[in-house]
């Protein structure tokens, strides 16, 4: 059986109510070999970029008072789980694990020296105890829901350069060591958790992997264990079908490519970084953003192809103009589309300045006024993106034919 990765971000874990969820999310499967990694608990990673900012302008008082507040952030979410499962043992083995990992950053943190000398550097040691807290606290409240976990020091898994704040795996490194440190922990039925966002060089000293670093994590830890499945849990149900700030009722996409996902990214839209889901891109594992929040709810499936090409999967805007805006209309291969081309003329009649599209890309560009973008993405979206509108090719027409059909 290849194990499976389940992913969490801040908000799933950002207090004790939100990580018994998680743990009822992973307790059904820990039959299946799974692998947990945890984001930082929400606004974490902010303050604590904020308390190295004060603490380089020599706000010292400022930064201590910041960076302690995230602490005892980590300490109240304990003492209600601790207090809920009635376990005041487990309180003193989670709280000495906080308050040594703290105790490393704050020396960090009010090393002014070495802050000014080595600022990237200095910034990952303290920034990473957001995401290490999260990996310590959800372990061990694991074991207090009755799963057998174990916490995972990321360093000891994800290794890479020593672009600080910033840092790119070395796969040679990471994929066996990854592999050595969490194979023996599955094969003696315990599910690890360790840390996103978080690696070390080669030499030790601590690193982020920047934008993404929690899923970049997550994908990589997929592809070093061959992993059947990669799940990425956070708050919103899956890839929507355009901004649902701008578009209410934008539906869930069940199905995208990894391209098309990296093509909405490049246009603007809050999705998975394209870098973070490299990895499972490259061992095409399929990879599945769900909502914590609804487990049971809808959810987007990424994969490697879709035996559909040519359809509208979502629609992005941008506003970066000064009189214009860019609708980014996005499904692979969908410049190859004549019947598309010809209804988003009809939706945009009049109103359309210019195309922009490259050769079997996976999007066409369409800029329009600023003033009228969102009444024509919400258009688009509601004519083409929903699965009854899509008009689709089959892959396997693909070659020699010029014909297209609705598929339902």
């Amino acid at each position: 059986m290849k194990p499976i990765v389940l992913k969490f971000g801040g908000t799933s874990v950002a207090g004790s109510t939100e990580i018994g969820q998680v743990a009822s999310i992973v307790e059904p499967y820990t039959n299946s070999l799974p692998v947990v990694v945890v984001s930082a608990a929400a606004g974490v990673t902010d303050a604590l970029l904020e308390a190295v900012e004060k603490a380089s302008l020599g706000y010292a008082q400022e930064a201590v008072e910041i960076f302690d507040a995230q602490i005892r952030r980590y300490l109240a979410i304990v003492e209600e789980l601790v207090a809920s499962k009635k376990q005041p043992l487990l309180s003193g083995q989670i709280v000495n694990q906080i308050e040594s990992k703290a105790l490393s950053a704050r020396s960090s943190l009010l090393d002014t020296k070495m802050l000014l000398k080595y600022p990237k550097k200095m910034t990952d040691e303290v920034v990473s105890l957001g995401d290490m807290l999260s990996a310590i606290v959800v372990a061990e409240v694991f074991k207090a829901y009755g799963i057998a976990a174990r916490s995972v020091d990321a360093r000891h898994c994800i290794i890479t350069n020593d672009c600080f704040t910033a840092a790119e795996p070395i796969l040679t490194e990471t994929l066996p060591a990854t592999e050595k440190r969490l194979k023996p922990l599955l094969l003696k039925g315990l599910v690890p958790v360790l840390a996103g966002f978080v690696g070390s060089t080669l030499l030790g000293t601590t690193t982020t992997l920047g934008r993404g670093g929690s899923d970049y994590t997550a994908s990589l830890v997929g592809e070093a264990l061959d992993a059947r499945e990669v799940q990425i849990w956070t708050d919103v149900s899956g890839i929507k079908s355009a901004d649902p700030r701008l578009v209410p009722d934008a539906q869930t996409v069940p199905l995208m490519t990894y391209e098309e996902a990296a093509t909405l990214a490049r246009f603007g839209a809050k999705v998975l970084h394209p870098k973070s889901v490299a990895p499972a891109h490259r061992h095409s594992i399929p990879l599945t953003v769900r909502n914590s929040f609804e487990p049971e709810g809808r959810f987007t499936t990424l994969v490697k192809k879709d035996k559909k090409v040519g359809c509208v999967k979502a629609v992005s805007l941008q506003k970066d103009f000064q009189q214009d805006s860019l609708i980014a209309v996005v499904g692979e291969r969908i410049s190859e589309n004549r019947v598309v081309k010809e209804r988003l003329e009809e939706l945009l009649a009049g109103e359309l300045f210019y195309y922009l599209q490259e050769t079997g890309a996976a999007f066409i560009g369409l800029v329009v006024k600023k003033d009228r973008a969102v009444t024509l993405l919400r258009r688009i979206e509601k004519e083409l993106c929903r699965e009854s509108n899509q008009i689709c090719f089959s892959r396997d027409f693909l070659q020699g034919s010029s014909s297209f059909k609705k598929l339902a």
